[in-house]
């Protein structure tokens, strides 16, 4: 047992490996794998695959495992190295917060069907657009301009301020969830770091 964990912890680091210092190598194996399948992508599209193709599905969960575990121990080193030398303490509740919700983005990208993902993706993508155009004045003067519009204004200027004042706990954890479904090892490493590590400093 121990031997078979080593050996598999030793699969992740070549791909961390591979990732960034040998990528062509890394397109190579995968084409060996899959014919289609791209270092950024999320191995779980081809679920259906997997099981006919029991590489495919190791590699899956690996990808799961790296995009899942190393945004956590690279943020957490960055943070023991950053609060020395900096006159501002590292905000650990807000990166611990992100890196739930990444954490939540990485199961929901192993365990979700397409359909449900694109769903997910699709209340982030029109939520972020209808915020924008809130606080840029437009969606409330659209408003305005309907029947009964300043009774809707008031009780969407009430909803919207309940959220505002809890963006510190929705902001991490929606962005966390929103990325932790993005991609492959190569996107899901880069960004959970950087954004974990970027909303503690």
């Amino acid at each position: 047992m121990p031997q078979r964990f080593l050996t598999y912890l030793q699969e992740c680091f070549r791909l961390l490996y591979w990732t960034y210092f040998k990528p062509y190598t890394f397109r190579q194996w995968l084409r060996e794998i899959h014919p289609t399948l791209s270092i950024n992508d999320n191995p779980f599209k081809e679920r259906a695959a997997f099981a006919d193709n029991p590489r495919l599905k190791r590699y899956a969960d690996q990808v799961a495992w790296l995009n899942l575990v190393t945004p956590f121990v690279i943020t957490i080193l960055i943070a023991i190295l950053y609060t020395p030398h900096s006159d501002e303490p590292f905000l650990w509740s807000k990166s611990l917060l992100f890196l739930c919700g990444w954490s939540l983005g990485i199961l929901l990208a192993t365990h979700l069907q397409q359909k449900l993902q694109e769903w997910l993706w699709n209340i982030v993508f029109y939520g972020a657009i209808i915020w924008s155009l809130w606080i840029l004045g437009l969606l409330p003067k659209a408003i305005n301009m309907l029947p009964n519009g300043e009774t809707w204004l008031i009780q969407i200027a009430i909803f919207f301020q309940s959220i505002t004042e809890n963006i510190r706990v929705i902001f991490p954890l929606a962005l966390g969830v929103a990325v932790g479904v993005a991609g492959g090892v190569a996107v899901g490493v880069a960004l959970g770091v950087a954004l974990g590590v970027a909303v503690g400093v």
